[in-house]
C-alpha cells in the first residue's frame, strides 16, 4: 500500500487512476508469474532455491527504492519511538481520516467509495476462496485445468484494467460511468457463474469479472483526490487494514457458505457475490449522483462569482 500511496502523490489528478490501475495490474501480474514459476522451481531445484529466489527479488525491490526513489525514505528518515510503534495511535488515525469533516461533501463521498470498494474486495476474495472447491470438487476439473483457468483470468485482468482506463482517457469517457458499467458486467458474470454446469458460462462469467481492477483504480483515484497529501498514508493504511481482515474473515465466511449450500446449490456463493455487488452498484450510483450535485453547485458558485466581478 505504500507503493499505491507514492503513486497517488506523484501523479496528477487527471492520470492518477490510470497509474493506480497499472500498479494494481503489476501486483496481479507478479502473483501470476510467481504462481507459474513456483512449481517448476520446486520440482527441478527444490524448496531452498525457491526461498533464495524470493529473497533475490526482494533485494531487487529494495535496491530500486534506494537508487531510484530515495524520497520514499529520506524525507521521513527519523527514529521511531517504541510508543509510536506499539501505541494504537496510527490505527486510530486511519479512522479519523475517514471521519474527518471535509468540504464539498468530501467525507460522504470518501465513505461511500469505501463501501463500494469493500463490496468489491469481499467478492474478489470470496471468488478466489471457493474457486478451487467449485471447479475441482464440484465440476470435476483437474488441478491443472483450475490453474489454467486462474492464470488466464489473471492475465486478462493485467491487460484489461489499464487498457480500459487508457481508452476512457483517449475518447474522453466519464471514468465513473465506466466503473458503473464494470460493476454491472461483474454482476452479470456472477449471475452466469451461479447458473453452474456449463464450461462456456464458466469462462464467460469469469471474463466478465476481469474489469474489477478498473473499478478499484477509479475508486482509489477518487479517494486520493479527496484527502490531503499528508493523509495518503493513512488512506492506504485503511486499505491495507481492510485487506488483512478480508484475508481471514471473508475466507471463513465463503467457506462456511459453500459448505452449507454445496448439497443443494453449490454456485449459490456466486449468486451471493452478485447480490453484494448489486448493493455496491446502488451505492456507486448514489456516489456519482452526489458528485454531480457537488460539481454543479461549485460551477454555479463560480459563475455567480464571475458575474459579480463583471458587474
Amino acid at each position: 500500500m505504500s507503493g499505491m500511496s507514492y503513486v497517488s502523490l506523484v501523479c496528477s489528478k487527471e492520470t492518477r487512476h490510470i497509474h493506480l490501475a497499472v500498479a494494481e495490474a503489476a501486483i496481479v501480474g507478479g502473483v501470476l508469474i510467481g504462481t507459474l514459476i513456483n512449481g517448476p522451481i520446486i520440482d527441478n531445484w527444490g524448496l531452498d532455491i525457491l526461498v533464495y529466489t524470493n529473497v533475490a527479488f526482494c533485494l531487487i525491490a529494495v535496491l530500486i527504492v534506494i537508487f531510484f526513489i530515495p524520497e520514499l525514505y529520506k524525507q521521513f528518515a527519523r527514529e521511531l519511538t517504541w510508543r509510536e510503534i506499539l501505541w494504537p495511535d496510527q490505527i486510530l488515525d486511519t479512522f479519523r481520516c475517514l471521519l474527518k469533516r471535509r468540504p464539498s461533501n468530501g467525507r460522504l463521498l470518501l465513505n461511500l467509495s469505501m463501501v463500494v470498494y469493500t463490496c468489491i474486495l469481499i467478492t474478489v476474495v470470496g471468488f478466489s476462496t471457493v474457486l478451487y472447491l467449485y471447479l475441482v470438487k464440484e465440476l470435476g476439473l483437474s488441478t491443472t485445468q483450475h490453474s489454467i483457468y486462474s492464470a488466464v483470468l489473471s492475465g486478462v485482468k493485467v491487460v484489461l484494467g489499464p487498457s480500459i482506463l487508457l481508452l476512457v482517457r483517449r475518447f474522453n469517457v466519464n471514468k465513473f460511468d465506466t466503473a458503473i458499467y464494470m460493476i454491472a458486467l461483474a454482476i452479470l458474470g456472477y449471475v452466469l457463474l451461479s447458473m453452474g454446469g456449463s464450461i462456456y458460462l464458466l469462462w464467460i462469467g469469469g471474463i466478465l469479472l476481469c474489469g474489477q481492477i478498473t473499478i478499484v483504480a477509479v475508486l482509489r483515484g477518487l479517494q486520493a483526490s479527496i484527502v490531503d497529501e499528508d493523509e495518503m498514508g493513512k488512506l492506504f493504511a485503511w486499505d491495507a487494514f481492510i485487506q488483512i481482515i478480508s484475508a481471514s474473515l471473508i475466507s471463513i465466511l465463503y467457506n462456511s457458505l459453500y459448505g452449507w449450500c454445496v448439497s443443494f446449490w453449490p454456485a449459490l456463493v456466486f449468486a451471493f457475490s452478485g447480490l453484494l455487488l448489486l448493493f455496491g452498484l446502488v451505492i456507486m450510483c448514489i456516489l456519482v449522483i452526489r458528485m454531480n450535485a457537488v460539481n454543479r453547485s461549485e460551477e454555479s458558485t463560480d459563475y455567480t462569482t464571475i458575474h459579480q466581478i463583471n458587474e
